[in-house]
């Protein structure tokens, strides 16, 4: 992975999403460089926020590439779909696999000490290339950079949290 220009992609989970297509148009010519889709389940984040279907719409709206951040426990569930939406960037947390840490509250993040499953984790950068996707990971806080290391030249974005989702 060669690192190049910094991108600003705003994430549309603040949005009024009764006013969604209006908000995107703002973040266009506000100088974004792409949209940010923030994309949970409710199993490996706490939160549960939204899907193909506002993705699909948000791309409607705006001809900025889109990168979708999936925060699932089984994200090649949605590549498919996204990809018909027209996302042109799809990342996943290597800590699909790791383990869930409790941080009271009902609150909680999923770390990896180590990469568990090495192979699950190439295989879903492979299914995002495949579908003519740029493929990305995304690292929690506690996990660390170097667990990030050997996929590096396998992906075309990284995606590091500065906060745990």
């Amino acid at each position: 992975m060669r690192i190049s220009k910094m991108k600003i992609a705003p994430s549309i989970l603040s949005a009024d999403f009764s006013k969604l297509g209006q908000q995107i148009k703002m973040a266009e010519s506000a100088g974004a460089d792409m949209i940010h889709l923030d994309i949970m389940d409710g199993h490996f984040v706490p939160n549960i926020s939204f899907g193909i279907g506002i993705s699909k719409m948000s791309k409607s709206v705006s001809s900025l590439p889109h990168d979708a951040h999936l925060m699932v426990t089984n994200p090649e569930n949605y590549y498919a779909g996204l990809s018909k939406a027209g996302i042109e960037y799809i990342s996943f947390h290597i800590e699909i696999d790791g383990q869930r840490k409790n941080l009271g509250e009902n609150r909680w993040v999923y770390t990896a000490d180590k990469i568990e499953n090495r192979a699950r984790i190439d295989e879903n950068i492979r299914k995002i290339k495949d579908l003519g996707k740029k493929a990305g990971i995304v690292v929690n806080p506690p996990t660390g950079f170097d667990k990030a290391e050997p996929f590096l030249e396998k992906i075309d974005f990284l995606l590091l949290m500065s906060v745990n989702p």
